[in-house]
């Protein structure tokens, strides 16, 4: 009952940035675990799929919220093994907002897209456990006008099945 949708593993983000504030949860699959081995580095990709609730700081009324669902292919370069291994990620998805204006910030479109760059640790004794430093931006890429990016910033805990 903790993995209905039957992910390799789950996240819950805290965050926010410029006048927002941003709750998150999200589920990843596991796409492949040994592409490489780079410099005592291993690269594998996941699948992250999320879905978000922002709030503005300035408006706590429903006109001041968004909802967001994403879907991100993600790079991950995991450290040696041990009982803490660092992670880094990498990864450009598209997002669908419930709203393309959220107070005075107006993304252009309700379709963005979005890269993050992450940074962490897997912890426990087999690393089911991670926490995370995350730094995403969203940005319609210049589909429509006007196109008022967003940045935000994201505290990440992590468990794998």
């Amino acid at each position: 009952t903790t993995n209905p949708l039957q992910a390799d593993s789950m996240s819950m983000e805290l965050g926010g940035g410029e006048h927002v504030y941003v709750v998150r949860a999200g589920a990843t699959w596991d796409w492949n675990d040994d592409l490489m081995t780079l410099f005592g580095w291993n690269l594998s990709t996941y699948w992250q799929l999320d879905f978000s609730k922002w709030q503005s700081t300035r408006d706590a009324s429903q006109d001041g919220a968004n909802v967001t669902v994403g879907l991100i292919p993600m790079f991950r370069f995991t450290g040696n093994k041990g009982y803490f291994q660092p992670y880094v990620d990498v990864g450009v998805g598209v997002y669908l907002f419930t709203v393309s204006r959220l107070e005075d910030h107006e993304f252009g479109s309700n379709f963005q897209f979005s890269d993050l760059f992450s940074v962490g640790a897997h912890f426990g004794q087999r690393q089911q456990w991670s926490v995370g430093y995350k730094f995403q931006h969203y940005s319609n890429g210049s589909v429509r006008v006007p196109n008022h990016g967003i940045n935000l910033n994201f505290l990440t805990l992590s468990y794998k099945y």
